[in-house]
Order: structure tokens, then sequence, then C-alpha cells
């Protein structure tokens, strides 16, 4: 099951009706929303650290006191006979503010939810077990952001750290909002979507199986790899590295930069938009859909069983089979500039070269913005 589908029912969700606070459960449509627990500390403004290790639900998120020195900690239930089955140790020493859930008996992960409010620049670690999910939501500024999880969902909502890094076993991994710093996600079959933009200066996304499907990446150094997962990149600028270890279909739209793709298995669909360093694509074993642009300076060097062409290309250079019984295409756009060359080559498969326009290589609507596919929209899942 693909975690887009699982969305609407795993988020952990903070929601208010009047003065009453209302968290939907992580896993379920029931909604967990007796107070259990309060907790109320005096923290420091500046270098503290939240620890949390829970297996029920964790939401975490910056706290609105004016000095910035007051932590919170709720725990909510389901009902009040949850109050038995929860087993919660919140202390605080020195910088470090600790807090620990242990939910026992029969009782499931998503009966029971816990509420973390610190000073917005507070660092984070959550260690989530089980089917636990975590979200954790607008803090900025802080040093790191370490959040773990089993089988459980992980939501991070307009984050801004030094370091980021996020791992689960089976959970799936949602990005909403602008993600920054140098971020390190990774997970076994969990899918990872991002809905808007990752900035920073290093991006490491990977899966064993899961999908990674990504809007827009500005950092300066980005990687995308899995075994046996589907990627669909959109926007995505600077330097990248993109691997199929063995198998899986990539979807790379609005390229813009320069790249290295290799896939063991599988096919690939690319749209350039332009070319600012030499680039390498190798396909082993599947076809490529070259999607290209006149509108920049580029050599385009293409070996493949077959090549085909798109009309307005055949100026710039023309298809021969040569004695390695390999098709070899060389042209040469706007060749009175200075190029970096493209180099693609697909050892088993063909290549089809099309011809697009700059806009829509990048992916906009014109008029207007960035067009979000609906498979990237986390707001309409939410809805």
């Amino acid at each position: 099951m693909s975690g887009l589908t699982r969305l609407s029912g795993r988020l952990l969700a903070r929601l208010v009706q009047g003065n009453s606070p209302i968290v939907r459960s992580v896993a379920s449509d029931h909604t967990v929303k007796v107070l259990l627990e309060d907790h109320s500390l005096k923290v420091p403004s500046f270098g503290g650290s939240l620890w949390v290790s829970s297996n029920c639900g964790v939401n975490v998120q910056p706290g609105d006191h004016p000095n910035m020195d007051k932590a919170f900690v709720k725990i909510f239930g389901s009902s009040k006979d949850l109050r038995d089955k929860i087993d919660v140790d919140v202390k605080q020493e020195g910088h470090k503010l600790s807090v620990s859930g242990n939910i026992t008996g029969a009782a499931h992960a998503d009966d029971a939810t816990c509420d973390v409010e610190v000073p917005i620049v507070h660092n984070v670690t959550v260690v989530a077990s089980g089917e636990a999910s975590v979200s954790c939501r607008d803090m900025v500024e802080s040093n790191f952001c370490h959040i773990t999880s089993d089988a459980g969902d992980v939501s991070v909502h307009r984050l801004k750290t030094a370091n980021l890094i996020i791992q689960t076993e089976d959970g799936d991994v949602f990005c909403n909002g602008a993600i920054q710093g140098s971020i390190s996600i990774v997970t076994g079959d969990g899918d990872v979507t991002s809905d808007k933009r990752f900035i920073g200066p290093t991006l490491d996304i990977t899966t064993d199986s899961g999908d990674i499907k990504v809007a827009s990446c500005y950092a300066e150094q980005s990687k995308f790899s899995t075994n046996r997962g589907n990627l669909f990149l959109r926007n995505i600028h600077n330097e990248s590295y993109v691997a199929v270890y063995e198998e899986g279909d990539v979807t790379m739209q609005g390229l813009d930069g320069s790249t290295n793709v290799f896939i063991k298995k599988g096919n690939l669909d690319i749209h350039v938009s332009h070319v600012t360093s030499e680039s390498v694509v190798h396909v082993e074993e599947g076809d490529i859909n070259l999607k290209l642009t006149d509108t920049f300076p580029l050599k385009v060097c293409i070996t493949a069983n077959e090549i085909e062409l798109a009309e307005n290309f055949e100026q710039y250079g023309t298809v021969v089979r040569k004695e390695d019984n390999y098709a070899h295409y060389l042209g040469t756009i706007q060749p009175d500039q200075f190029s970096p060359t493209c180099q693609i080559m697909a050892e088993n498969g063909r290549v089809t070269v099309e011809s697009q326009d700059w806009a829509a290589s990048m992916g906009f609507k014109m008029p207007g913005g960035v067009s979000i596919p609906p498979d990237l929209n986390l707001k309409n899942k939410q809805a």
C-alpha cells in the first residue's frame, strides 16, 4: 500500500475546537481527546534539547510562551481507562528535557498521544517504537532534529535546522512545507513524499523498496537512491545523483544543473531544462524518454540500441550505427558557445528524444507558478 493512500488516517494532526485541545489519532479515525497527564517545566531559552522515547504517537511543536523558557508535556488518551495503562516519565536535567511514554496491555499505539511544546530553537530527538508515529513542526534555528520510528509514519512540517535525520523501517515520511538544512532520510519499505521544497547544503534520501516523490529540491548536492522503489522527482536544481540499484522506474522533470543517473533495470523519463556541467545518464536495461529544450547550449551524446529523434534535433546531429552495433548520436546545440556535455547510455533499450519549451521543462503553467501534481498535494490528501 502506498504512503499517499494511507495519508489521511495516519498523520498526527492537532486541531482546536473552542478551548479544548483535540488530537487526531495517528493510525485510526477515532479522536484522542481525554487529557490524562499535564506537565509544565522551566527550560533554557537557548541551547536546550528534547529527548522523547515512546511507543504511542508523538507530536512536537514550539510553544508560544513569550520568554521561551517553558515546556509543556500533555498526554491524551481515547478514554480515562488508559490512565493506568500509560507509564510516563518527564524530567528536566540541565539543558536536557527527557520524556518517556510507554503504553502497556492491550492498548494500541494510536490510543494515546504525547504532545510536547518546547522553545522554537530546541534540539529534538524522538525515538518511536512499534507503530507509533511522529509529527514535528515549525522548529527553527536548532542544531539538529533526529527522528526514528519502526512502523509508524513520520511527518515534518516547515523545519529549519542544521541537521535533519529521519529513519524508519516501514513507516512513510511526509515532508510538508519548506524543509531546510543538511537532510538525511532513510526508510526500508516506507515511501518518502515532499509537497514543497528542500533547501540547504545536502539532501540524501534512501529507501529499500519505498517510493520517493519530491516536488522541488534546491539543495546544493542531492542524492536519491533506492533498491526497488520508483522515483518521481520534480524541479531538481544544482548537483544531483540518482540511483536504482535493482529495479524501478524514474521520472525527473525540470532538471536544472548537473546530474548522474544510474538505473540497473527500469525506464527513465527525464525532462531537461538546463545542464550547467557534465552529466551522465546510464540505464543498463530499460528505455529512456529524453525531453530537451534548445534554449541553452549543450552537447548531447547518446548511445543505445535504437534512437528516435524529434525533427528539430536532426539539425544538430545525425544518428549513425557503428561497428559496436549501437546507434550513436552527437548533437551540439548552439555550437558557437561553450556547452557542457550530457552523455546518455541505454545498454539494452531505446532512447527517444523529444522537444519541449523551457517553461514546460520546469513544470510551469503559463501563466502562473509551479504546478503540483495531485499525488504530491498533501493538502488535498488531508482534506
